[in-house]
């Protein structure tokens, strides 16, 4: 897989986006079926196992014993541990005999001085080595754990029942087909190097719960090791090897497993790889900390673990992994400050640390030339934001959200023409946006909302290329709600103003020139007037529309079913009248409709009854009263207008934001994508997408 690590360059999360088909939940992916390598025969995993489960793999030392000696009986004798038959008893007792016999002739004669071998030699060279699971020849397992105990995995490990060092020591001796040369020193030559990392991949297998694995991708076969993966092909027709990848068809280079299964923790025995330029691991359950052992590993450009469950802190050592280019372990258990060496990786282009418990400062990033894209997003750091905070930066996407920053935005953030995305949601920025110099052209996605920002004043006109703005729960108060100066945004797919005290006014008129908008929430934001005519005429392409908590008026309106794409429609809490229109049955798509807090009256059997609506999960209306529902026992709410105590949906406020899934990147020109619509703890729904698991 060629990975072009340029400024437009395929992320991390791109690269997850890529080879999401290898999701972790759900369906297993689409792939290409494994076909054998030509002229190599596939055979099926051969693990060493002896019981039901892997620590109970290896059997027992009388279980050897067993199957190397006859079962113990009458003929059979203990002595120090030792199992010895009958006649070995009577030939080691004649022995004895012959020696004393010997000794004494000798002693009286004053003889010669040559000595005969002595027991515990020959009781040495007899005894099972510690760790064999006899399987195959036993002097080729003392020749395997003696090198492996030399030069890679602690002597201990190999002759303990179960490690997965010691299940591969067995592995490699007894059932590898290929019968690798034993190296006599660590890696002076090609042949040792391959002894070695077929020798890793086998105890990385075990160590990571190969058995279990969603692809083998012939681990454990007789094929090559450079083979064990299979291949496959994604919809851009490039293919992917999934598994391990050789330059040269020698060398493993590529170490590509997403969400493959793999339970348990990296084994120190990896950083013998010392050819490897990538590692894709995330999307599964890795634990433990990092190995020091990996700091060896000096030509990976490619470092992807996220969504595992690695926790402790960044080594201080990262800093020496000079070439890395894309390094990515987002969504773990990390904590700690950010050690001072990462100044050191001059190369990297993208980092993904978000949703860790990751503390201190994040100035280690600002000096870093090549980098371009920064998720930082769901820690603690914290610092204070001023016209000095990541100036001279040439990121792109900036993601800063939920940590705890204070201070004021940069200019530099609106005027430099770098910065594509910037999310700085649920922090504590405070004061006005900076007023633009310029145009500009390059911001698509600027998320701001839960922050304590007190003005927008005009700054908004200037941000022509914005396709994502959320300004919901700050502290605006006293200003009109942006109107002409939003109209010329015609780029706009998601819209948030919701949750702050914009002075009471209608919904503005030039909203509907934004014919591009999937999203729109004005929630709890003084709206008055009636339900423009224009959102269902202009706005056909809403998939969410909420309203809710304003003061508007008038009835609902009669065409609704030009709004073939909306899922997500919140008029509750307003003074709506008169009905619920009869074509409101014909909106296919729509998931949740929340009606309750109004004034309408009727009936509602034409929503229940709808052979259409079949995605309705959630229907909210006054109930029993003014309006008759028989479908709406889950979300009925009481005959209460204006009273609080009255709310459905468990008297959870509704709130529509949410944190983006950065699989997609702005600077491959693919936007973004929702991961989940959160409206309350038990009002949650997956996208209803082609491309993701509903």
């Amino acid at each position: 897989m060629d990975v072009d690590l340029g400024d437009n360059s395929a992320s991390t999360r791109q690269d997850a986006a890529a080879e999401e088909n290898f999701t972790i939940d759900e369906d297993p992916p689409v792939v290409v079926e494994e076909e054998p390598v030509v002229g190599v025969v596939e055979e099926p995993v051969t693990a060493v196992e002896f019981g039901d489960d892997v620590g109970a793999s290896l059997p027992s030392a009388e279980e050897i014993r067993s199957t190397i000696v006859a079962p113990p009986n009458s003929n059979t004798f203990e002595l120090a541990g030792l199992t010895l038959k009958k006649w070995q008893w009577y030939a080691m007792a004649g022995g004895l005999a012959l020696v004393m016999i010997i000794g004494l002739s000798v002693g009286l004669s004053g003889g010669s001085s040559s000595s005969s071998p002595s027991i515990d030699d020959a009781s040495a060279s007899a005894a099972t080595p510690l760790g064999y699971a006899g399987v195959g020849d036993v002097e080729r397992y003392r020749g395997v754990v003696g090198f492996l105990g030399d030069f890679i995995s602690s002597k201990s490990q190999l002759e303990t029942r179960g490690t997965p060092q010691n299940l591969a020591a067995n592995w490699m001796a007894g059932l590898d087909k290929d019968q690798f040369t034993i190296p006599y020193d660590s890696m002076t030559t090609d042949g040792n190097y391959y002894f070695i990392q077929r020798y890793v991949m086998v105890v990385f297998y075990y160590a990571l719960g190969g058995q279990n694995w969603q692809y083998s991708s012939r681990f454990l076969t007789s094929a090559q090791t450079c083979d064990w993966n299979r291949g496959f092909d994604l919809d851009n027709e490039e293919e992917y090897r999934f598994g391990v990848h050789c330059e040269n068809r020698e060398e493993i280079s590529y170490l590509f497993m997403p969400g493959n299964g793999l339970r348990g923790s990296i084994p120190t025995e990896l950083g013998y790889l010392t050819k490897l330029t990538h590692i894709s691991l995330f999307g599964n359950e890795i634990k433990g900390t990092i190995p020091d052992s990996m700091q060896e590993l000096t030509n990976l450009d490619f470092l992807a673990m996220e969504s595992n469950m690695i926790s402790g802190e960044i080594p201080d050592w990262i800093g020496n992994l000079h070439r890395l280019k894309i390094w990515a372990l987002g969504d773990n258990y990390l904590t700690g400050k950010l050690p001072a060496s990462i100044n050191r990786l001059s190369n990297l282009v993208e980092v993904a640390l978000d949703g860790n418990d990751l503390t201190g400062s994040v100035q280690v990033f600002e000096d870093l030339s090549k980098l371009r894209r920064l998720y930082l997003g769901e820690n603690k750091f914290e610092g204070t934001m001023d016209n000095d905070f990541f100036a001279g930066s040439k990121v792109k996407e900036l993601d800063l959200a939920s940590n705890q920053f204070d201070g004021t935005l940069p200019t530099h953030f609106f005027n430099d023409g770098v910065l594509q995305l910037l999310d700085v949601h649920n922090n504590k920025i405070k004061g006005e946006l900076p007023s633009l110099e310029a145009p500009n052209l390059s911001l698509k996605f600027f998320s701001a909302f839960e922050n304590q920002l007190t003005s927008v004043a005009d700054a908004l006109a200037d941000l022509k290329a914005l396709e994502h703005l959320d300004l919901s729960a700050n502290k605006i108060t006293g200003e009109d709600m942006p109107d002409g100066s939003l109209g010329d945004l015609t780029n706009l797919k998601y819209l948030f103003l919701s949750n702050n005290d914009w002075n009471a006014g209608p919904v503005p008129e030039s909203y509907g020139l934004l014919t591009n908008l999937e999203e729109l929430s004005l929630q709890s934001t003084h709206r008055t007037g009636i339900l423009p005519h224009y959102i269902p005429s202009n706005l056909t392409g809403l998939v969410l529309l909420d309203l809710g908590k304003n003061a508007l008026t008038g009835t609902l309106p009669n065409h609704m079913k030009q709004m073939t794409d909306l899922q997500f429609l919140l008029l509750n809490q307003n003074q709506f009248s008169g009905t619920i229109k009869k074509n409101f049955a014909d909106l296919s798509t729509l998931r949740m409709f929340l009606a309750d807090q109004n004034d309408l009256t009727g009936g509602a059997e034409h929503i229940c009854n709808s052979q259409k609506m079949n995605q309705l999960e959630a229907f909210a209306t006054d109930c029993p009263g003014k309006l008759d529902c028989e479908c709406c026992q889950q979300y009925c709410c009481s005959n209460i207008v204006n009273d609080n105590d009255g709310a459905c949906y468990d008297d959870t406020e509704l709130v529509a934001n949410f944190d983006m899934d950065w699989v997609q990147s702005f600077s491959m020109d693919s936007g973004y994508q929702r991961d989940d619509y959160v409206f309350s703890e038990n009002l949650i729904f997956r996208p209803m997408t082609e491309d993701k698991d509903l």
